[in-house]
This record gives C-alpha cells, structure tokens and sequence, in this order.
C-alpha cells in the first residue's frame, strides 16, 4: 500500500455534487460499524505504522503529508471508537499538521483535503489551536469558488466555531472524559446532558 491508497479510500473521485457530499458525509462522519471494520481491516495496521514513526518519509509532499494525517487523525477515530488510543493517536496527527500547515502544504490540496488537514487542530484540546483551527476553516471558506463548495465549508467554519466554544468553556473537551478516566465535573455532565458534544 502506499499513500495514494489512503486518499484513494477516503476522498475517491472528487465532485461538487450533493450525492458526493452525502456518500462521503457518511463515510467519514456516519460512525457505521461497517466501515469502522472495513477501515480497521484495511488500514489498521498502517496506522500503527504511522503511530511508530515508520512512515515519516510521507510528510515530505503535500499529498502524502495528508494522507499520513488522515493515518493518524481519522481512521483511529473509526478503528479505536470512543477508545483513549483514538485520542492518543490524533495527537500524533498535530505536529504533522502544524509542520504542513506552516510549510504552506494546504494551499496545493483541494478544498475538501484541506479540510481533513486542518482538522488535527480542531480535534485539539488547546485554546491556541482551536483560535487557529478557526482562522484556518475561515480561510478555506473565503477561498472557496462555488457556491456548493461555499455551503459545505460554511458548515466545515460553523463546526469549528462549536469546537472553539466547548475549549473556551472547559478548557477539554468533555465527551473524552470517560475514554480518558477524567472526572466529569457537575457543569460538563450538565452540557453533555444536552445530548450534543459540540
């Protein structure tokens, strides 16, 4: 396998179609146990490879870059669901982002991968990086032509927003707390209640 397999997998044929955007929309979001199997199956042991260390060599192009944080940031999501190792993992996924970011990588990915780039950032539980989670999501807004694409990344910026918010709040991200054996205090179980994380 090689990095193209990955992009491949998560993003196939690129199209500004709403069919498009509700297939992938539930591959990446839908939180199916099929797909958390099939990616498990597919790329599991990638992903630990990723997580060693042994695939450092992908962070030298853009693609390959992000298809190294899609390793790390999304599929432990699916593989290791509501686990700590998911959020161990993503971890991994934040350097490698801030070092793209930063090499300017993003401005050569299209829109929607750049999206997955900067995720890394808003899965953060840091002010600082969700403040640039959001400046990032509100560039790839402005820098959005159609208005398809305009729609879809205004929802990208809105999640963002959200994520910002619950960091301001309490400084974490609640819903974690039981993966990671954290205390829930009285204020978290309460917006944890209102059965949203964000």
């Amino acid at each position: 396998m090689n990095y193209q397999d990955v992009l491949q997998f998560w993003f196939g044929e690129e199209e500004e179609t709403p069919a498009y955007q509700k297939e992938k929309s539930r591959l990446w979001f839908g939180g199916e146990p099929a797909t958390d199997a099939e990616i498990k199956r597919r790329f599991g042991a990638w992903v630990e490879e990723a997580a060693a260390g042994k695939l450092r060599e992908w962070e030298q192009r853009p693609a390959s870059c992000l298809a190294l944080v899609i390793l790390l940031d999304q599929f432990p999501l699916n593989i290791y669901r509501d686990k700590a190792r998911s959020y161990e993992l993503c971890d991994l996924a934040l350097p490698i982002a801030i070092r793209a970011v930063d090499r300017k990588f993003d401005k050569e990915l299209s829109p929607m991968q750049r999206s997955f780039l900067y995720l890394p950032f808003e899965h953060a539980e840091d002010l600082e990086l969700q403040r640039r989670s959001v400046a990032l999501f509100r560039n790839l807004l402005q820098d959005s032509k159609s208005s398809f694409m305009k729609d879809w990344m205004q929802g990208n910026f809105d999640y963002a927003e959200r994520h910002l918010k619950v960091v301001e709040r309490f400084g974490r991200f609640p819903h974690r707390n039981e993966a990671l054996g954290r205390l829930t205090t009285p204020e978290e179980k309460a917006f944890l209640a209102e059965g949203r994380p964000f």
